[in-house]
C-alpha cells in the first residue's frame, strides 16, 4: 500500500482525538450533494460537552445526536461484559505476581488501590479503544467514498493494523455490492428535536439505500431504531426516496463483512421506538440542552 498523505492522515487523527476535547470535529467541511427533492442540508457543528453527550448546532437550536440519546437504553450484556473485563484484568496482574514480575514487597496499600482502581476503569478502556478504532474505520470510508465522488483516487492505507480487518471487511462488501455513493457521512437533523451523521446514501446493487457501518461484535436491537431515526431525519431533510436499509458490520477479528438489512417495517418501527426514548431523553437531560 502506498502512504497515507498528511492531509488526510491529520483528518483521521482529528476526527479521533476531537472526542476526548470536546473540541467541534472537522468543522467546515464541506460534504457531497446529497439533495435531490429539492430541499437544503445544512452544514452542521458537532461537539461533545463534558458528560460525553454529543450534540449538534442546527437551525431549531442544540439537539442531541441519536447515538447519545440511545446510550439511556438499559443493556444488560454490557454489565456481563464490563465484569469480564475487570476480571481480565486482575488475572493479567495476578500473573504478573505469578511470575516475578511484581514482588510481594511492592504490593502495598497504594499500589493495591492503584490496581483495584485501574480494574475497575478496565472496561472503560476498552470502550474507548474500540470507539477510537470504529472513528478510524469510519474515517477511512468516508475518505474512500468521497473519492469516489470526486473522482481523484490515492491509496489511503488504514492508519494502524487494528483497523485493518476492518477495512478489509468493507474492501470485500463494497466490491461485491457494486456501490455508487451519493451522500457521505451527512449531518442531519430532525424538528423531532434530534440530530445525526448518515454514514452513507448510496445505490447499491442498483438500489437506493440507507446505510450505517457498524465495527461492533455484534448486530444489536438498538441499530434498527438508530437507523430508524437516520431515516426520518434523512427524509424529512431531502425528500429523497429510500428502496433499502442496511446496517454492515466489520468484522475487526475476522475481516468478513456481515450485512444485515431491514425491511421499511421493521424501520419504521424502530424509528417510533426511538422517537419513545427520545421523549424520555428530553425529560430527563432538557437542562443540559439548554445550556
Amino acid at each position: 500500500m502506498g502512504s497515507i498523505s498528511c492531509r488526510d492522515y491529520l483528518f483521521l487523527r482529528r476526527v479521533i482525538c476531537c472526542r476526548a476535547s470536546g473540541e467541534p470535529e472537522d468543522r467546515g467541511r464541506n460534504h457531497g450533494p446529497c439533495v435531490q427533492g429539492g430541499m437544503e442540508v445544512t452544514e452542521l457543528n458537532r461537539y461533545e460537552d463534558a458528560d460525553g453527550i454529543r450534540f449538534y448546532d442546527t437551525p431549531i437550536g442544540k439537539l442531541p445526536s441519536a447515538t447519545s440519546v440511545l446510550k439511556v437504553l438499559n443493556k444488560p450484556a454490557i454489565l456481563g461484559w464490563a465484569v469480564k473485563m475487570t476480571a481480565e484484568y486482575m488475572r493479567e496482574t495476578l500473573q504478573l505476581i505469578s511470575c516475578g514480575a511484581m514482588k510481594k514487597e511492592e504490593l502495598t496499600d497504594k499500589t493495591i488501590d492503584f490496581l483495584v482502581k485501574n480494574s475497575k476503569a478496565a472496561h472503560r478502556k476498552t470502550s474507548t479503544e474500540a470507539m477510537d478504532i470504529g472513528s478510524a474505520v469510519h474515517a477511512w470510508i468516508e475518505i474512500y467514498y468521497n473519492m469516489k465522488l470526486s473522482k481523484v483516487f490515492e491509496d489511503v492505507p488504514p492508519l494502524t493494523p487494528e483497523i485493518g480487518s476492518a477495512i478489509d471487511a468493507f474492501r470485500e462488501w463494497d466490491a461485491k455490492n457494486h456501490v455508487r455513493p451519493i451522500c457521505v457521512e451527512e449531518r442531519i437533523w430532525s424538528k423531532e428535536r434530534f440530530a445525526g451523521t448518515l454514514d452513507l446514501y448510496a445505490e447499491v446493487g442498483g438500489q437506493l439505500t440507507l446505510l450505517d457501518f457498524k465495527s461492533s461484535t455484534g448486530h444489536w436491537p438498538e441499530n434498527v431504531m438508530q437507523l430508524g431515526a437516520y431515516d426520518l431525519a434523512f427524509r424529512e431533510r431531502t425528500g429523497n426516496k429510500v428502496d433499502r436499509y442496511m446496517v454492515v458490520r466489520l468484522d475487526k477479528l475476522t475481516g468478513v463483512p456481515d450485512p444485515k438489512e431491514y425491511s421499511r417495517e421493521d424501520v419504521e418501527l424502530g424509528a417510533k421506538r426511538f422517537l419513545a426514548i427520545l421523549n424520555y431523553w428530553w425529560l430527563s437531560n432538557g437542562n443540559q440542552a439548554q445550556d
